[in-house]
């Protein structure tokens, strides 16, 4: 009896030649045309949903929206300070476009563009004042019975017996944890005392239950490029990706405290292709509003400083405490998050290559590394690493 070879599968979605798509351009009103583009949106809907853009736009103003509402920021079509503010859509989506976002407190300073804040290490997390938007359920379920039935061992075991399969794709071979808050901004995540989402007593710093979500590696990989979180973000070489992610629904939510979720997108939003400020050099340089205290105290000390390139963006008080030392964290800083994902949980599975200057994982199949090997690699292949 032959056996009978099944036809390869098919594209997941035909090829066809694309351009880069529509967009909607946040312009800052102070900088000159060549320096003032401050987001720029994918329009893959013929625009974008305006709370999308606006909660953007107020996480880089220092979270704007909690200030009184006649000093919140706006979106207007023109550029002079004081322009009337923009009518927000009846269907709540903002059209193909640019448009400015004024900011009122700085409306009769003619001297001074107002400060935005330049990165993610430098954004607070607003406690008590998350958008209410982003504090609705939206389908999340309270953690399943099985979990607590099965009583599982290990912390990748609890996040199987909840989510049981992948949430985007339902696919239950070759899925990974993986986290709303990346383990790459753990310190970010302890600094601004992120521990009292936590859902277990036990759990340490991004390492908790309702932080992870269980995804296919392919889509995590997608999921940590900064391209998705449940919607595209971003346009370049975007197609099969818009195609099959794009407004997609996720499968039913376990356990997920909103708190994350919302992090997740202002991580996300901190990225150059969308946020694109910094994208060129202004000779006068950029207002910015950076974090100037000690890490261990409990306020909380902003000042505005001058940028003239991103190299010139401080660290963030957190970071420079580890800033000589090489840790775990710090050799996440040289590592895409999925790939410092993997080595949190599977550290003997990589090094250090002094030739490559990044770190390589070793073949899980063939026992050789992905690269050369390096005398001096900080932890090397050890023996029974390997499952």
């Amino acid at each position: 009896m032959a056996v009978h070879i099944k036809a390869p599968h098919e594209a997941a979605v035909p090829f066809s030649p694309s351009s880069r798509p529509p967009s909607v351009e946040i312009r800052h009103p102070d900088y000159d045309a060549g320096h003032a583009l401050l987001f720029r949106f994918p329009a893959f809907d013929d625009g974008i949903e305006y709370n999308i853009v606006w909660t953007a736009c107020c996480i880089v103003l220092g979270n704007a929206w909690t200030r009184a509402e006649a000093d919140r920021p706006y979106l207007s079509l023109t550029q002079t300070r004081g322009s009337p503010a923009l009518v927000v859509p009846a269907d709540g989506i903002l059209s193909v476009g640019a448009y400015y976002l004024h900011d009122p407190i700085f409306a009769t300073d003619e001297e001074s563009p107002y400060p935005i804040t330049p990165n993610f290490h430098h954004w607070e997390f607003p406690h008590n004042n998350v958008p209410s938007l982003w504090l609705e359920s939206h389908g999340i379920q309270p953690n399943p019975t099985r979990l607590y039935a099965t009583s599982p061992g290990n912390f990748r075991d609890k996040v199987l017996v909840r989510d049981e399969s992948c949430r985007m794709t339902l696919s239950r071979g070759g899925v990974e944890q993986a986290y709303w808050v990346p383990i790459s901004a753990d310190d970010w995540f302890n600094d601004n005392m992120m521990e009292r989402y936590h859902s277990e007593d036990t759990s340490i710093g991004v390492r908790d239950l309702s932080n992870t979500i269980l995804l296919r590696a392919d889509v995590h990989k997608i999921w940590d490029s900064k391209d998705l979180v449940m919607h595209m973000l971003s346009a370049h070489d975007k197609q099969e990706k818009l195609e099959l992610w794009h407004n997609r629904q996720p499968h039913t939510l376990y356990g997920i405290r909103p708190e994350f979720v919302f992090a997740r997108f202002a991580w996300t939003i901190f990225n150059n292709e969308l946020f694109r400020i910094f994208n060129s050099r202004r000779p006068q340089g950029w207002k910015i509003r950076v974090r100037e205290d000690d890490p261990k105290a409990e306020t909380r000390k902003h000042v505005i400083q001058h940028a003239f390139k991103r190299a010139d963006i401080p660290l963030a008080p957190f970071q420079q405490e580890k800033k000589h030392k090489r840790t775990p964290e710090t050799i996440g800083d040289l590592m895409s998050p999925t790939d410092y994902d993997d080595y949190v949980e599977n550290p003997n599975y990589w090094f250090y290559s002094v030739s490559r200057g990044e770190m390589v994982r070793w073949s899980d199949e063939e026992g050789e590394s992905d690269g050369d090997y390096d005398s001096d690699s900080p932890r090397g292949l050890q023996e029974g690493s390997f499952e």
